[in-house]
């Protein structure tokens, strides 16, 4: 038998007796109900009685005040008696279900009229003034006795109806013990019958589930499972389903195994790779280093001895002026001198130079690799103010603004990050676009995935800065080699972006750029925070010139 079958006998049977239960309880519930309705009625009506009372023995009290003072007005008061008479009413109608009520409160409403009657006369007799004749009215036992009468019917009244109400509540009391009776005994008779299904359910499937446990306990200890269990029931699924985990964990651990020995080699190979690849690197930067460093003697010899030749030049066309050669001879002499040699030299000049600043940028890119940075917190707010300044005369001159927006602090060498926003700030004016108003801005941006993008763990505190132009921007295939050394996308050569690059990854940060040709060119880079400092005040965010 599937476990769905025994489940559903297992809740069936106790259902079943449930529901008889149940049923029983509905009904005393019900009858509770209407007991309780009956007692809540009794306690209604006797509160109606004792609202009855009241009014009657008011007005009693006030008939014999107007007969001392002499004041027929507080005898006849119509809103008195129209109350009672309302009252009286809402009291046979709370007892119209049981006539000897009925009849009582009609010989009680009959009392109230005989009463207002006699009061009535009184009132009379006060109006016209016959004080004898009062007196003697009032003297008449007639009024004390309806006064009399109507407390025996009203006491008459609410003793039948406290009768009923005693009645009614035990008739309450009674229904309530059996409902709870009857709810003890469908719990304990739940109880009893879910106990017995049970044990007849678990007596058979104790065995199969002990099996099923050890069976799991075995996989999560990896170790060999016994035979699978007979039968076609859930259990012997499950069963199969933990041989069957088994058999592919113990194939994924063999594939783990052999994955893990092939990551290890791997690790060993790029590790062996990675420290070939800085032992080069460092062999190629001191190899530039002493390169440069060699070369700069040659240069400083032709830069001297090509000095020398021009002022030997000078020398020789003033000599040549001491002969008295002619025309025609001087003028050849003079225009070799003054244009050939002179151009030559000029020529040697320049090329000395243009070698002797790519020396001194390979130096540069040399040091930048080797250099000790010694890390503190820096205000770029006041470091870039201070770039602002520097550069004023120069973006007055191209009627260019800076615009500098509040800056976080950074943990960075101060001379090194000044170098980035120096180099930044260089490209941005080499790239402005002379037909249109020029911008350049700095700020800093925060990116939802800015650290994902920049390649660093999410976890590090990174500032997202950047530098932006609207000049004459980069064009799409070749943006990839922006960071180049000696490659400049405005034409000439240099350094100035792979040595802002090298520093800023020597920073753990990363360097990029986003641009648009004839539209402008945004250089982000990632910094480390230190701590962001308050916001600059107006006055000072902005530099223009």
């Amino acid at each position: 038998m599937r476990l769905f079958t025994k489940g559903l006998l297992l809740i069936a049977i106790p259902s079943v007796f449930e529901i008889g239960l149940l049923g029983l309880v509905y009904a005393t519930h019900l009858d509770t109900e209407v007991a309780g309705t009956w007692a809540a009625h009794s306690k209604r009506v006797i509160g109606q009685t004792n609202d009855v009372l009241e009014p009657m023995l008011v007005q009693s009290i006030r008939v014999r005040s107007a007969a001392l003072a002499n004041d027929p007005a507080a005898i006849d008061d119509t809103a008195l008696w129209t109350e009672l008479d309302r009252r009286v009413d809402r009291l046979t109608d709370l007892v119209a279900d049981n006539p000897p009520q009925v009849a009582r409160a009609a010989q009680i409403r009959n009392t109230i009229q005989q009463y207002r009657e006699w009061s009535s006369h009184a009132r009379e007799l006060i109006e016209t003034g016959q004080r004898e004749a009062l007196i003697a009215h009032l003297s008449e036992p007639q009024g004390s006795a309806l006064v009399d009468t109507f407390r025996r019917e009203l006491n008459a009244f609410k003793a039948e109806e406290l009768r009923l109400d005693a009645a009614r509540t035990e008739a309450v009391h009674e229904a309530r013990e059996r409902q709870r009776g009857l709810l003890i005994g469908a719990v304990f008779g739940s109880i009893a019958v879910a106990s017995v299904a049970m044990y007849l359910f678990i007596r058979g499937f104790r065995g199969r589930l002990l099996a099923l446990g050890e069976n799991a306990r075995r996989l999560a200890d990896n170790t060999p499972l016994p035979p699978a269990l007979a039968g076609d029931d859930e259990v012997a699924q499950l069963d199969g389903i933990l041989h069957t985990t088994s058999r592919r964990l113990a194939a994924a651990d063999r594939a783990r195994n052999a994955v893990k020995r092939d990551l290890e080699h791997r690790a060993a190979q790029l590790a062996l790779a990675n420290e070939h690849l800085r032992l080069q690197t460092a062999d190629n930067e001191m190899f530039i280093y002493s390169v440069s460093h060699d070369l700069r003697s040659p240069l400083v010899n032709l830069q001297g001895f090509s000095r020398e030749l021009a002022h030997t030049c000078k020398d020789l066309r003033d000599a040549l002026r001491e002969f008295d050669l002619p025309e025609h001879e001087w003028q050849r002499f003079a225009q070799l001198l003054d244009e050939e040699i002179a151009e030559s030299l000029h020529y040697l000049q320049t090329a000395v130079m243009r070698s002797a600043d790519i020396i001194d940028a390979l130096l540069t890119l040399s040091r930048a690799g080797r250099a000790e940075y010694r890390p503190e917190r820096v205000d770029l707010n006041v470091l870039v103010q201070r770039i602002a300044a520097r550069y004023q005369a120069k973006l007055e001159a191209l009627d260019a603004r800076l615009v500098v927006h509040p800056l976080p602090a950074v943990e960075a060498d101060p001379d090194a990050i000044e170098q980035v926003f120096s180099g930044l700030v260089d490209h941005a004016i080499e790239s402005l676009d002379p037909g249109r108003a020029a911008r350049i801005e700095i700020g800093a941006r925060e990116f939802e995935d800015h650290r994902e993008r920049a390649g660093q763990h999410p976890l590090q505190p990174f500032a997202t800065l950047y530098v932006a132009d609207n000049g004459r921007g980069i064009a799409a295939s070749q943006l990839s080699k922006v960071f180049a050394a000696f490659y400049r996308p405005q034409g000439g050569g240099g350094v100035a972006l792979a040595l802002v690059r090298r520093i800023v990854e020597r920073h753990g940060g990363r360097l990029w750029v986003e641009s648009v040709e004839q539209s402008g060119s945004t250089f982000y880079m990632t910094l480390p925070i230190g701590g962001v400092l308050p916001a600059m005040p107006p006055a000072a965010a902005e530099s223009a010139a």
